[in-house]
């Protein structure tokens, strides 16, 4: 596939969102995920998605899409984002993804040896290389405050399209944010029970499925200890999918 056609097929799969998924009689509209930055993430030597539960916005009426916040305005989703309101979920996503990265470059690294966004934010870019994908694509009914059971109804009504989604972009390694609180998510999508650790005291389970590793961790907001939910991550992409490469 050349990136005009993964372009192409990125923007239909959008349209299909719009024309399935809107609520035109409350002017509600999805908000599009997918590749942050769809030239890099198609070239991506190593390709990772974070799959998650919704996202929110101010007026709650979406229309606005990831892709085209990262890459025509990069600065206010740096400021917005990574350093503003949702920090909390943005930064240990970058930190966890600039790990990754530097592992599957074969360059060791923890938590300890990343940079500090306030000291490096050209680390931020590293965001470059992965999807974002939101398991509910109309904005969130309660702000910040997510209830399960309009995630689960949103996974029965758009599985297909999340099922299409995950297979377009096809990626190498996907970090499943906050999804085991409902039962049967990542078994229906995957086709697998997600239930391996490194250890036992492990926070996060992981799967390799059809060579893709699979991650099952906490939602990066929840996180009280953001060093040891980063570590562990990297640690099961060290042992894991380095190793079968």
């Amino acid at each position: 596939m050349t990136l005009k056609e993964f372009e192409k097929k990125l923007n239909d799969l959008n349209d299909e969102i719009r024309d399935n998924i809107s609520d035109n009689e409350n002017e509600i509209f999805p908000i599009f995920d997918g590749p942050l930055s769809v030239k890099e993430y198609f070239n991506a030597p190593i390709k990772i998605m974070w799959l998650m539960k919704e996202a929110y916005d101010d007026e709650g009426n979406g229309d606005w899409s990831f892709t085209d916040f990262y890459t025509n305005d990069y600065q206010r989703f740096y400021t917005d984002l990574v350093r503003g309101k949702s920090n909390k979920t943005w930064q240990p996503v970058v930190y966890t993804t600039y790990g990754i990265l530097k592992e599957c470059n074969n360059e060791y690294i923890e938590y300890d040896h990343i940079p500090f966004i306030w000291n490096k934010p050209e680390i931020v870019k590293c965001l470059s290389n992965i999807a974002w994908v939101n398991i509910q694509k109309l904005p969130s009914k309660n702000g910040t405050n997510t209830d399960m059971n309009h995630i689960k109804e949103a996974f029965d009504l758009y599985f297909p399209i999340i099922n299409k989604q995950i297979e377009l972009l096809n990626p190498d390694i996907i970090i499943c944010g906050g999804l085991f609180r409902t039962p049967g998510f990542l078994e229906k999508i995957f086709g697998y029970s997600i239930k391996e650790k490194l250890d036992s005291k492990s926070w996060v389970e992981y799967s390799v499925i059809n060579d893709k590793l699979v991650i099952s961790a906490y939602h990066p907001s929840y996180v009280c200890d953001k060093e040891k939910y980063i570590n562990e991550i990297i640690d099961v992409v060290r042992n894991k999918f380095n190793k079968q490469k």
